[in-house]
This record gives structure tokens, C-alpha cells and sequence, in this order.
């Protein structure tokens, strides 16, 4: 082997996981929190935006937890990213629309129901 086989060039194209690939999936998972909207139908569109993000996070070989990652990108929890990845598989199986689901509804709700205290001005002394 010599020494030009080993280049760390050779070895990224190798992975290929580039540096812009990766700030790429980051910024859509950072932005995959806002997609959809309220209801069923924001369920099934963030389901299906989680699933797609999965199959790039395998494409590009980044390695790890998937929805351990996908939450420290978009802020999250990690229990939502799971379910919304499993909910994105039956989608993507064809599997009923409605099933895996209903945690991700009944989140959803209790988000929209529970109070929020006013935000602390941490600018007033």
C-alpha cells in the first residue's frame, strides 16, 4: 500500500461523508421539528420528513443512534424521535396510516394543553 492510498482524502471518498453532507443533515434536522403542522396530518408529514432523514443518516454512513441524534439537532426528545421514525416506517411500509401513532397524538396534546409560565426577562435586575 502506499502512501497516496492512504490519504485522508481517499478515506473520506471511501465513507463519502463530506463536511457539507453532514452540516446538510444537520440543518434539515434542525429544521425537521417545524415540519407539518398540528394534528394527524403534521404527524404523518413528520413521520415521513424523520424516516427520510434516517435513510440519508444510513446513506451517508454517519453511524451512531439515530434518534439520539436526530434530538440533539432539533431539539427534541428523544422518545419523539423514536416514535416518529417508527411511525415514518409503517408509513413507508404501507402499513395502516393511523397506526403508531397515538403516542405521537396524545404528545402532541398534553404539549398543547399544558400551561406555560410567562419567560423569565433574565435583562431585569
Amino acid at each position: 500500500m502506499s502512501q497516496s492510498d492512504s490519504t485522508p482524502d481517499k478515506e473520506a471518498r471511501r465513507r463519502r461523508v463530506s463536511p457539507e453532507d453532514l452540516a446538510a443533515l444537520q440543518r434539515r434536522a434542525a429544521a425537521w421539528a417545524q415540519v407539518g403542522g398540528g394534528g394527524r396530518a403534521g404527524v404523518q408529514a413528520r413521520a415521513r420528513a424523520a424516516y427520510a432523514l434516517y435513510l440519508d443518516f444510513l446513506r451517508h454512513n454517519v453511524g451512531g443512534d439515530f434518534p439520539r441524534w436526530l434530538s440533539t439537532h432539533s431539539g427534541a426528545p428523544q422518545k419523539t424521535c423514536w416514535r416518529a421514525l417508527k411511525a415514518g416506517r409503517a408509513l413507508a411500509a404501507g402499513s395502516k396510516a393511523n397506526r403508531n401513532q397515538s403516542g405521537l397524538l396524545a404528545e402532541q396534546r398534553e404539549r398543547e394543553q399544558t400551561p406555560v409560565a410567562n419567560p423569565i426577562n433574565w435583562d431585569e435586575e
